[in-house]
């Protein structure tokens, strides 16, 4: 049998258990919740704020990396960027307030509230607000990371005005 998770995932005979055992969802308390209050990324510097449910629950493992994804608000201050990097198959960010621009190698993003976009993964992102920004930022390194998959490029933008209905 492969080692590769896929592989693993659909064996014959694989049960939940072990799909939650190999996701690293296991041992997590039934109807376990958290609750990251907007005040989280109202205040302070530019930065990136992982939305860690595992440190209300003593879990060393955080509970979006349990469900194989990495899930993070990022503060922007107005002119002051932060960078971001991730091994995954992609990076997809929401705009929750604000507007700024994000740049990925050769390819640059202008946003703003109600944004979402997709951006090429295994390259630093770097993000820049003209005026306080808050992303959403998901990405799936966890799982690929632990896996050793490769990315691949990928960039898409949904804009808020696109959008019908």
């Amino acid at each position: 049998m492969s080692d590769h998770l896929a592989s693993r995932l659909d064996a014959p005979g694989a049960n939940s258990t072990e799909v939650d055992n190999l996701l690293g969802v296991g041992g997590r308390p039934p109807g376990a919740c958290a609750v990251f209050p907007w005040s989280l990324h109202e205040a302070g510097p530019s930065r990136v704020i992982p939305l860690n449910a595992g440190r209300s629950h003593d879990d060393p493992v955080t509970a979006t990396a349990g469900l194989a994804l990495s899930t993070n608000v990022i503060r922007l201050r107005a002119q002051e960027p932060v960078a971001t990097h991730a091994q995954a198959s992609e990076e997809f960010y929401y705009v929750l307030r604000g507007q700024g621009r994000s740049r990925a190698g050769d390819q640059a993003r202008e946003w703003q509230r109600g944004d979402s976009f997709v951006l090429p993964s295994g390259q630093t992102t770097v993000h820049a607000a003209s005026e306080d920004a808050t992303l959403l930022w998901i990405h799936d390194e966890p799982l690929f990371g632990a896996q050793g998959v490769g990315t691949r490029p990928l960039a898409i933008e949904l804009r808020a005005d696109d959008r019908s209905g």
